[in-house]
């Protein structure tokens, strides 16, 4: 039997591969700035998070996904959808949390997501094309408010989606944590 270590370390490499998949695809289709959407570098937290057995930096990622799922979905509404979407959005996730069930997940993911994809809008803001609009750095995507909402400016949709992850965060949280409560640590032997 797998240890849970090579084990975590074996879907690390299985996540690595749904990254790469979808990495290559972005490359075809479209800017590699389009790899700082948070959704691609919370794969790159699940993956690390399984290969060194770390249950925070795993939890991170899975809550950056779980919270992100609405906005994965608007944006196929929307019809912004890639072939290898699935991998990084249905498959990590489940992946994800199958490791969060042998770990457990530790409290106080909310403000490290919030870090992390703050981090990374601050860099699309300035690296990604403004028609790719990452993680919406740039403008307020067609489609996703009323027309008559001419009042909203861009910072003031920020503001919302901010809020919108705070709340999606701590709901999240307080799910995982109830979910997968963390493990007791194994008592030394002597």
């Amino acid at each position: 039997m797998k240890s849970p270590v090579r084990a975590g370390r074996a879907w690390a490499i299985a996540v690595l591969v749904a990254w790469l998949a979808h990495a290559i695809d972005i490359g075809v289709q479209a800017p590699l700035a389009n790899l700082l959407w948070s959704c691609n570098v919370a794969v790159l937290y699940v993956a690390a998070g399984l290969a060194w057995h770390r249950p925070r930096v795993l939890a991170v990622g899975v809550l950056m996904l779980l919270v992100g799922e609405p906005f994965w979905i608007i944006g196929i509404l929307l019809g912004d959808f890639l072939p290898t979407s699935p991998l990084t959005h249905v498959f990590v996730p489940a992946v994800g949390l199958l490791g969060l069930r042998k770990t457990g997940a530790p409290r106080g993911l909310v403000l490290p997501m919030l870090v992390t994809i703050g981090a990374l809008t601050l860099a699309a803001r300035f690296v990604s094309p403004a028609k790719e609009n990452v993680n919406l750095a740039h403008s307020i995507p067609r489609g996703a408010v009323p027309a008559s909402w001419t009042w909203l400016s861009h910072g003031g949709y920020m503001f919302g989606v901010f809020v919108l992850l705070v709340l999606g965060g701590f709901a999240g949280e307080l799910c995982l944590a109830r979910l997968f409560r963390p493990r007791p640590a194994k008592p030394a032997e002597a």
